[in-house]
């Protein structure tokens, strides 16, 4: 009798124990990560049916099982059918799918992009209906974990004023999504409340130095978000002195990549300049925008006077100046046309010139070097194959008809200008 009870446990357990196979669910990743600086960009879901001595498989079913009610289909493929049908419409800008159904074979599977926490907040699973023998059914599901960082921090002053009283009590409290990588027994490991004072420019962020004044709440889940995604809140209690004019308030969720700041200013005090690319967490603008107003002001001054002055040079080149002959105004006096003027005579302010001459030393005016041009035609060793020439400007004497004589004879002195005076041919 013992062996039979035995025999009966056994069969049992085994039949208990024994996983389901008629269906295979595959993901990946098996963890997504929502935010923070490498988020997982897809999510891969794909489902075969796996059972054995299949004839014909009639459908192939993925969907999420949430904790209370009815599956959700996602997507579903028949045998009937020639592609693979989106149930859940929800999704159609974020999902692709693709499958087929053959005979006893066949796999349907999707791709969401754009990752959001409810995309890890049920249980998926995947069903198929087939034909073995009999029909049967089977459903396999899995888990799909998810690794959230905060979405968005805030502050909220209370009293929100521009300008403050000293003594005064300013309650600053920061609200957000937490996401949920945190320790709830271990809050002050998941804020940090920190300040500085903006009128030096080279003043750093430092811990709030009264943590009594800092109180904590239990983050709550944010529904529907299968403890995906936590609300939390942290406030901090200030009592304003004169120290405090231009001091900046600052509260982080993790890091610094996720924080918010409010710069207080107190009331009758002149307020204080931001250090370069500050963010004071007020209206207005910081040092790094200021910078960037004042170049391009220079800049379009350098423009302007640049286009001034090229305009100014293409019209002097371009204005045209009447002289006084074209004008009518001229007042020179009348002068013989064409005359030729020769300078006095100077001695041994030059080389002396030879031209078949027996005396070196004489007088001779200014060569006008315009006439004395080689001329075709000419007779030879006529003034040394020149072309006509002025006689007088070619010679050791300024006279034109002294210029004919003989100079072999020695008395040419008679017959020489008086010095100092210049003769015109």
């Amino acid at each position: 009798m013992a062996s039979w009870i035995c025999l009966s446990v056994c069969i049992i357990t085994a039949f208990v124990l024994e996983p389901a196979t008629g269906a295979r669910l595959t993901t990946s990743p098996t963890q997504i990560t929502i935010g923070g600086s490498n988020p997982t960009s897809e999510l891969t879901v794909s489902c075969t049916p796996d059972a054995n001595g299949i004839t014909e498989l009639y459908s192939i079913e993925i969907g999420r099982k949430p904790s209370t009610g009815d599956n959700q289909p996602i997507i579903r493929m028949s045998n009937t059918g020639s592609s693979v049908t989106v149930v859940d419409t929800s999704l159609q800008q974020r999902i692709s799918t693709s499958g087929s159904i053959t005979g006893a074979t066949g796999n349907i599977q999707f791709i969401l992009t754009d990752l959001r926490c409810t995309d890890a907040a049920s249980t998926y699973y995947c069903s198929t209906l087939y034909l073995a023998g009999s029909i049967g059914s089977d459903e396999t599901p899995t888990n799909i974990t998810a690794i959230t960082y905060p979405e968005q921090i805030e502050m909220f002053p209370t009293p929100d004023r521009a300008t403050y009283d000293n003594g005064q009590l300013i309650s600053f409290r920061c609200t957000g999504r937490m996401g949920n990588q945190f320790d709830v027994n271990n809050l002050q490991s998941l804020w940090t409340w920190e300040w500085r004072s903006i009128d030096n420019e080279f003043a750093s962020w430092t811990r709030y130095p009264n943590d009594q004044n800092i109180t904590y709440e239990t983050p709550t889940p944010v529904s529907v978000s299968g403890g995906c995604q936590y609300n939390g809140a942290s406030t901090l209690l200030h009592t304003v002195s004169n120290l405090d004019n231009g001091r900046q308030f600052r509260c982080s969720v993790i890091n610094e990549d996720y924080s918010t700041n409010k710069t207080v200013f107190l009331v009758g005090q002149a307020p204080i300049t931001s250090a370069p690319g500050s963010n004071t967490g007020e209206a207005g603008v910081d040092g790094g925008m200021i910078a960037g107003i004042v170049v391009a002001i220079l800049v379009v001054i350098v423009i302007v006077v640049v286009v001034i002055v090229v305009i100014r040079k293409k019209k002097s080149g371009g204005e045209h100046y009447e002289t006084k002959e074209e004008d009518g105004r001229d007042e020179r006096p009348e002068m013989t046309p064409n005359v030729v003027y020769s300078t006095p005579a100077s001695y041994d302010q030059r080389k002396p010139v030879y031209h078949n001459r027996k005396s070196p030393n004489r007088m001779k005016g200014r060569e006008n070097n315009a006439m004395d041009g080689e001329q075709e035609g000419s007779p030879p060793n006529y003034y040394n194959h020149r072309g006509q020439t002025n006689p007088a400007m070619d010679d050791d004497l300024d006279d034109s008809r002294a210029s004919r004589r003989s100079y072999d004879d020695d008395n040419t002195d008679a017959r020489r200008p008086p010095q100092g005076y210049g003769s015109a041919v």
